[in-house]
Formats: C-alpha cells, structure tokens, sequence
C-alpha cells in the first residue's frame, strides 16, 4: 500500500491477481483483532486491482490488511501492514 505510513487520511492498497478470482476481500484489523473495516476489491487478473481505504476516522496506529482471494471455492490470503500516524 501506499503511502505507508498514512499521513492524509487514506491510503491506496494494491494487489496482482495471477487470474481472475471469484471475489476479493481485504479486512482491516487493529491490533487487538478487532475488524475496523470490511473492503471489496476488484478480481481481474492479469492487471494491478486498487482499493482505497479511507482511514482518516481512525486512531494512529498500525493495522492489519488481510486479502482474501476465493478463485472458484479455493481460497487465498496474504496480508500487509499499514501505519497510521497523524
């Protein structure tokens, strides 16, 4: 993601996807694992997919993005870190 850390109250999540997927999702967490925010992200392979996460309401901190990918029943995941400072 960028910028990271996030200064202006958002930030810009990119993703590759190898081939089409079924569906994405990326899940915000804290660091007490609490979920702060539920995105969906687009499913194109073969090109860079961009999600914005606006973040502007949240406390300084730093954040978990978990993506989940289903390509047809199998699901992936990878994850990031995100820091959000004021």
């Amino acid at each position: 993601n960028y910028p990271n850390p996030v200064t202006d109250g958002s930030t810009t999540i990119r993703y590759y996807l190898g081939q089409d997927a079924r569906s994405v999702t990326l899940k915000i967490f804290d660091l007490s694992g609490r979920e702060v925010q539920t995105l969906s992200g687009g499913t194109t392979g073969q090109i860079d997919n961009i999600v914005l996460w606006n973040c502007a309401d949240v406390t300084p901190g730093v954040y978990r993005c978990l993506i989940e990918i289903n390509y047809d029943g199998s699901i992936e995941t990878a994850f990031t870190d995100i820091a959000v400072i004021r």
